[in-house]
């Protein structure tokens, strides 16, 4: 009976356009944006519902969760983060096995300018993602299918833009160096959402000058964090949120191997639900940049002739 009741208010919440529909986490936010552009927290979200339609064989009344969510699609069949990618296509996955007929076959005939393509679609290949690269961009392109089943029928177009719009960055991360030498230092970075309100949850990611490891203890106990790891020459920091007031973090590095000349390492914080609210910046320990390979090797050849 309650998931009934569940049901239903969850069929009122959402957003139907064009035979499409799907979730907005913060309506609020989304009705005020000027671009019309899908965040992954919605794209989550009404991948879930997918699921919940699917699990009660709603799949006429899903059909249009399907649409939508197909069409946040990138080219290459996935979406903006991770998470939402997965649990996306596990919801299409789904959608897709229990919704084909036993006797599924489709055979789809695509016709750009004097290029004439055929796809076939049936129960060996329906969770296979297909592709055409076409020779010219047509004037019009037309499709046209038979046989019993559905298809998705994706169109991606490539181009350059002169500019990227509002550049303006959503965070504001700073680094400061101590105990700056050739065999160590201690970094201390510190981050602050610059935009209105908290940030959701976040990522940083610390790239480490090769060489050198992190002391991850020496980070100690910081509030907001909830993981922080260490791996391929980086150190990544899972937060809670990133509020107007800076979260610092330090680490200690030590030298771990002989690296001379070591170029700019880079800190990268991304709201991980938002990917292109992100900042990135640089750092580079100044006894680093100066050192030669000599001051970090003595031993090595030629090195001991000239000391």
């Amino acid at each position: 009976m309650y998931s009934g009741r569940a049901f239903c208010k969850l069929k009122k919440m959402s957003k139907n356009k064009s035979g499409k529909k799907h979730w907005d986490v913060n309506t609020d936010a989304n009705e005020k944006k000027t671009e019309v552009k899908s965040e992954p927290i919605d794209i989550l979200t009404t991948a879930y519902d997918l699921m919940t339609f699917v699990s009660r064989n709603k799949f006429g009344p899903g059909m249009g969760i399907m649409r939508w969510l197909s069409a946040q699609r990138n080219q290459r069949g996935g979406f903006i983060s991770t998470q939402d990618t997965t649990v996306s296509l596990e919801a299409l996955t789904l959608f897709m096995v229990g919704a084909q007929p036993d006797n599924y076959n489709v055979r789809l005939q695509l016709t750009a300018g004097d290029e004439v393509r055929t796809v076939t679609v049936n129960n060996n290949n329906a969770l296979v993602l297909q592709s055409i690269d076409l020779m010219s961009i047509p004037p019009e392109l037309k499709v046209s299918a038979e046989g019993t089943g559905f298809a998705v029928v994706e169109l991606g177009l490539f181009y350059n833009v002169e500019s990227l719009g509002d550049a303006s960055d959503v965070f504001d991360v700073s680094t400061v160096l101590l105990d700056d030498t050739t065999n160590g230092f201690t970094l201390m970075t510190c981050a602050k959402h610059l935009q209105d309100g908290s940030s959701g949850v976040c990522v940083e990611t610390i790239q480490i000058p090769s060489g050198f490891t992190a002391d991850l203890s020496s980070a100690g106990n910081i509030v907001g964090l909830k993981r922080l790891e260490q791996t391929d020459g980086q150190v990544v920091a899972y937060f809670d949120s990133v509020g107007k007031t800076s979260t610092c973090m330090k680490l200690s590095c030590s030298r771990t191997n002989m690296v001379a000349k070591n170029k700019p390492a880079y800190i990268s914080m991304v709201d991980y639900y938002k990917p292109d609210d992100s900042t990135v910046v640089s750092y580079h320990p100044r006894k680093l940049q100066k050192s030669s390979v000599c001051e970090i090797c003595p031993q090595c050849s030629g090195c001991s002739q000239r000391s």
